[in-house]
């Protein structure tokens, strides 16, 4: 064992990051979202075998942000913590995966291996699937957003799920109305809580159920905390 990468995807699982790179036999890997080195003088890229001279060992730097676990946990020794890592750069309502990746140094016969991320996270302990949501508003509406605004088909948004835009930052009820630039209403949305307490997704299509034009669009928010209102594109 000689460290953890953290890789994040925003597809699904197709990609694992924002930045890729191949090896010297043409295979497609990619740069982590952190790395956790273990502090014994093995670090820098492993050049025993050619081969493997893409992969990085770490740089000696291991988690900075370390918390003590319950002590009701049977598994659990006196003293005993867990490394912590919190990911900031998030989008509210966008489902991202995470896998945690160990590797070793390798022994100069074999080159350092990794392990892979699971294919159905629901099914194993180093892939995890979760969507980040704001709080729910409790004292006004002055920090409702539309996401992503404007809306553009086919970026991170789109991969791998129905279209979708969402309303973030909603409190516990809420009725949103949208309308086109001709102030003609196109849908209204029923906001309950639900899995997302403080989200509502809107499926860009109108009461017809058809697929709402590109343009201009505004939303008109009432709820028990007061009324908004506000605007967004959407482009195709």
């Amino acid at each position: 064992f000689e460290g953890y990468k953290i890789y994040r995807s925003a597809d699904g699982g197709v990609t694992w990051g924002d930045r890729s790179f191949k090896d010297f036999e043409g295979g497609i890997h990619f740069v982590p979202l952190a790395q956790y080195d273990l502090v014994n003088k093995i670090t820098g890229f492993y050049k025993t075998l050619p081969e493997y001279a893409w992969f990085y060992l770490g740089d000696d730097k291991w988690v900075p942000n370390r918390i003590a676990l319950p002590k009701d946990l049977e598994f659990l020794q006196r003293g005993d913590s867990v490394n912590v890592f919190v990911d900031r750069d998030v989008i509210n309502g966008l489902r991202y995966r995470y896998y945690v990746a160990a590797y070793d140094s390798g022994n100069g016969i074999i080159g350092p291996l990794e392990n892979t991320a699971a294919t159905n996270p629901a099914l194993a302990n180093n892939t995890v699937e979760v969507i980040p949501h704001a709080p729910l508003a409790e004292t006004s509406l002055e920090d409702v957003r539309v996401v992503p605004n404007p809306y553009v088909i086919a970026n991170a948004w789109e991969i791998g799920k129905s279209r979708e835009l969402q309303f973030t930052h909603l409190p516990a009820q809420a009725t949103i109305r949208i309308m086109n630039s001709a102030g003609e209403l196109v849908r209204t949305i029923e906001h309950n809580s639900g899995t997302i307490p403080s989200a509502a997704s809107w499926d860009l299509l109108n009461y017809n159920q058809q697929l709402a034009a590109p343009g201009l669009y505004f939303y008109y928010i009432t709820s028990p905390l007061g009324e908004t209102k506000g605007k967004f594109v959407v482009i195709y």
